[in-house]
């Protein structure tokens, strides 16, 4: 059985090492914009232009399994399509979101103009949602500035905006000297989810800072939808048994 495992996130990591152990023939995919792994099997950097059908036929894939990002929706549709189109299996893991407590003050926006709209009433803001936030520098307010924290490097700039280039995860220590810092009274970021909340979220709740926090994509998939990484693993396990049976 050949697998392929659609990386670039922690959870995948995990995964992956698991698998490893388990002796399965893997090759790891990852778009290769920030950083290699390093993994004791076959890696696939850079994605795949459109041809990941072509891709699972030529490298004779077995199965195909999803965990990317959440938010990552364009390749996890691809993988859903492509999967599909030529009758392999397709598992998807969606890690949990995380859910806001008591003493949390958070408020969910779903596109651009409901962010800006919420956002109007702070003004030292600190943007955690990648690349994109750059594609919006002509809508800064006169009476704001930006703070930006994306992985990848950027030659933009703006009067009003700073960019801080760096690769999480973060510590609570780090992340209250930057809120400090640069006076961040407001954080914008994504629902990625997982098994441990954020340091910006935990330091968030702690200095009672507001969150405005992006709305989860929407899940649209044919295949096995996992929540629990150890759940894949048993269901390989059970697989390289009936194999041997």
């Amino acid at each position: 059985m050949v697998i392929l495992l659609l990386g670039g996130t922690s959870d995948a990591i995990q995964l992956a090492k698991q698998l490893i152990a388990l002796n399965v023939e893997l090759i790891y995919s990852i778009a290769g914009l920030v950083r290699q792994p390093k993994l004791n099997c076959k890696i696939h950097s850079g994605g795949f232009q459109g041809e990941l059908a072509k891709y699972l036929r030529n490298h004779h894939i077995d199965l195909l399994i999803d965990a990317t990002h959440p938010y990552a929706i364009n390749i996890s549709q691809q993988a859903k399509q492509a999967a599909n189109e030529i009758g392999i299996e397709h598992w998807l893991y969606n890690r949990p979101a995380w859910q806001k407590t008591a003493t949390d003050n958070w408020n969910e926006f779903s596109n651009w103009d409901d962010l800006l709209t919420k956002v109007q009433a702070y003004q030292t803001p600190l943007f955690t949602l990648g690349q994109k936030t750059l594609e919006h520098l002509n809508d800064i307010p006169q009476q704001q500035f930006w703070t930006v924290r994306t992985a990848v490097k950027n030659k933009v700039s703006h009067p009003r905006l700073r960019i801080i280039t760096a690769i999480g995860g973060f510590s609570l220590d780090e992340e209250a000297r930057l809120f400090k810092q640069y006076n961040i009274d407001v954080l914008i970021c994504k629902n990625s989810g997982g098994t441990l909340v954020s340091s910006k979220l935990l330091l968030a709740r702690q200095l009672s800072i507001p969150v405005i926090m992006q709305t989860r994509p929407v899940i649209v998939t044919t295949g096995k939808i996992f929540t629990v990484l150890e759940e894949i693993v048993y269901k390989i396990k059970e697989r390289q048994k009936s194999t041997l049976q």
